[in-house]
């Protein structure tokens, strides 16, 4: 401990609140963990992804299923409670990529799409159902590269 005049001064509070401040500036104390629920239904299988705030999401169609775009940064999926309701017929994984935050919802199955909406202002439900996607489904258009650097900020010459 240390001594100030009349104040005492507990060394651990000063490093605790320091820390504190470190991790708050490396954007550390913004990730926000987003619980992934589920369940299996009579033709689709739901996802339902828990965020604390709206988001501007983004879903589209990759190689063998779809990618979810959050729109924002510091979001990681809890995805540790997801097959405990639902076998892997129509999804058959769900990732994140650590460098984009993006999720991809791998098919298990050849015949299926996905939709997804808004639900509680901030959380997303995404069903993979049995079939094929409707004509003009704005999930089946390729999500564009968002991180992509424009010529005008990568330093090119105008």
């Amino acid at each position: 401990m240390s001594v100030t005049g009349r104040i005492v001064i507990p060394s651990f509070a000063i490093f605790g609140s320091a820390i504190a401040l470190i991790l708050a500036s490396l954007g550390v104390a913004e990730a926000e963990t987003a619980r992934v629920r589920s369940g299996e239904h009579p033709g689709f299988t739901r996802l339902v992804i828990e965020l604390a705030t709206p988001a501007d999401w983004r879903l589209g169609r990759v190689d063998g299923g779809y990618e979810l775009d959050f729109g924002r940064d510091g979001v990681i999926l809890d995805t540790s409670e997801v097959y405990r309701l639902i076998d892997r017929n129509r999804v058959a994984s769900l990732s994140q990529d650590s460098a984009t935050g993006r999720a991809t919802i791998a098919l298990g199955c050849t015949d299926c799409h996905a939709t997804a909406v808004t639900f509680r202002g901030s959380w997303i439900i995404v069903d993979v159902t049995t079939g094929a996607a409707p004509p003009g489904s704005r999930f089946e258009a390729v999500l564009a590269d968002t991180t992509a650097t424009s010529p005008l900020t990568s330093g090119a010459a105008t």
